[in-house]
């Protein structure tokens, strides 16, 4: 199957044709979730460019926050972003001498952050709920439609972003 999605590279912005897009989680802290949509954009395994490489134009992107801040102990567990692959390719942004992370230019969804402990027994990924943050230790990881959807839902997608104010939900994976 294949469809047409809207790509922008520079300020040119055009319909191509591609695969079905694809729902991937991708697992970072709440303050690197809220610069990456301030700043249009989605950053992946630490920068590393197979980690953004896989997504492709018209993807979904969810972002998950185990943590507030990182490198802080203050958890999160919500979803916090929600948002649409809007380019073709990796571009590198030189931050310092030493960091020069790849990304992906991203349409971010207004939308509420979410926390993940109501939805424990009905996405589909977590497969047991004794050990149900086992998936984000992968940091990038694709999950089908339904859970998309339901994820869309509790987030309030389309309405003002706002922040995770719910008790975290105890796990000792994330």
């Amino acid at each position: 199957m294949s469809i047409s999605a809207t790509v922008q590279h520079g300020s040119d912005t055009r319909r191509v044709a591609g695969p079905t897009p694809r729902n991937w989680v991708v697992v970072a802290s709440e303050d690197h979730v809220q610069a990456a949509v301030r700043g249009g954009f989605i950053q992946a395994g630490h920068g590393k460019r197979s980690a953004v490489a896989q997504f492709a134009p018209g993807d979904t992107i969810v972002c998950y926050s185990s943590k507030r801040r990182y490198g802080d102990h203050a958890l999160c567990q919500c979803f916090t972003a929600l948002g649409t692959v809007v380019d073709t390719e990796p571009f590198e942004v030189q931050m310092n001498d030493r960091l020069a992370p790849f990304r992906r230019r991203v349409e971010w969804r207004a939308v509420e952050s979410a926390p993940i402990q109501p939805l424990l027994d009905e996405l589909s990924f977590i497969c047991d709920r004794k050990s149900w943050g086992y998936m984000f230790r992968l940091g990038v990881f694709r999950i089908p439609d339904d859970d998309v959807r339901r994820i869309e839902q509790v987030m309030n997608a389309d309405r003002k972003p706002g922040t995770c104010s719910q008790e975290p939900a105890t796990s000792n994976l994330t």
